[in-house]
């Protein structure tokens, strides 16, 4: 299994770099488009297993979704200069809303399980979780290549911010965890792999000290949301933790040989790259 994982890691990483390097910016916004459909088709199974003709809607209404916002907020000028009464922004403040209660269903589970267990609520909560993180993903890419950094920097920052705890959890969960994070929700997790994972990603904060001027003259701002964004990424996992073991399920699909399903792979950055777009409004513009 690991091989495999391996494997398939090897051919998206290449995938996910050339997408973001090389695609114009529509063919970005039909790339995230693709993806947010398939996650969302996915999401179906979370939602007691939907028949295929409501996940198709459900995963079209979710890429509608995103291109009515897109289209009403980012149209000319992207996001830059927007207020907080822009659709995009206000987005971006329902996921930190979202995340915020999301913390708590994960800390206490499973006493608020019937809170959040029919399938509308947790529709509502796919929305909450996929919409802003595509928006991010677009927004995030699209800032202007005149300005002293580009949004394609900062958007691989974001990246590298979640992968990085993602593999130094990984690495020294294996190697040092004793001490289970939420063992009801993931019993994998361990508060060692945590802090590693945070430990990896401090070499990205610095990379990023050096990298973008404007995360030196907004330090406090900088710090609080790269690592907000860190452990906004590891929420993210433990709520599709959450979500498959109400649903009795251990991947959301099969899509990714030896990963499960989209939704498995970008689970992390649902929840980590609207916190990162949300700060670098406010660092970096």
């Amino acid at each position: 299994m690991l091989k495999l994982r391996i494997l398939t890691a090897l051919v998206l990483l290449p995938l996910a770099l050339a997408g973001i390097f090389l695609l114009s910016d529509t063919g970005f916004e039909i790339a995230i488009g693709c993806i947010l459909m398939l996650a969302a088709w996915e999401w179906g199974t979370l939602m007691g297993g939907l028949k295929r003709r409501l996940r198709t809607i459900y995963g079209a209404a979710s890429v509608a979704i995103v291109a009515a916002v897109l289209a009403s907020s980012l149209a000319g000028n992207h996001w830059h200069g927007v207020d907080l009464a822009d659709w995009f922004v206000i987005a971006l403040w329902l996921a930190m809303a979202w995340w915020t209660i999301a913390l708590i269903l994960v800390l206490v589970y499973p006493s608020a399980q019937p809170m959040w267990r029919s399938w509308p609520a947790k529709a509502v909560i796919g929305w909450l979780t996929l919409i802003p993180w595509g928006l991010a993903m677009i927004a995030l890419r699209s800032i202007p290549s005149e300005q002293s950094y580009t949004g394609i920097a900062l958007l691989l920052m974001a990246l590298l911010l979640v992968w990085a705890a993602d593999t130094g959890g990984y690495i020294f969960g294996r190697a040092f965890g004793k001490n289970k994070l939420l063992p009801r929700v993931s019993p994998g997790k361990t508060v060692e792999g945590l802090l590693g994972g945070l430990l990896l990603a401090t070499l990205i904060v610095l990379g990023g000290l050096w990298y973008f001027p404007a995360a030196s003259e907004n330090l406090g701002v900088y710090l609080a949301f790269c690592y907000l964004s860190v452990i906004a990424g590891v929420l993210g996992d433990l709520v599709e933790s959450m979500l498959k073991r109400d649903a009795g399920i251990k991947d959301s699909g099969n899509i990714l040989p030896g990963h499960g399903g989209i939704l498995d792979r970008v689970d992390s950055l649902t929840a980590a790259i609207p916190v990162f777009t949300l700060g670098a409004i406010y660092w970096a513009v």
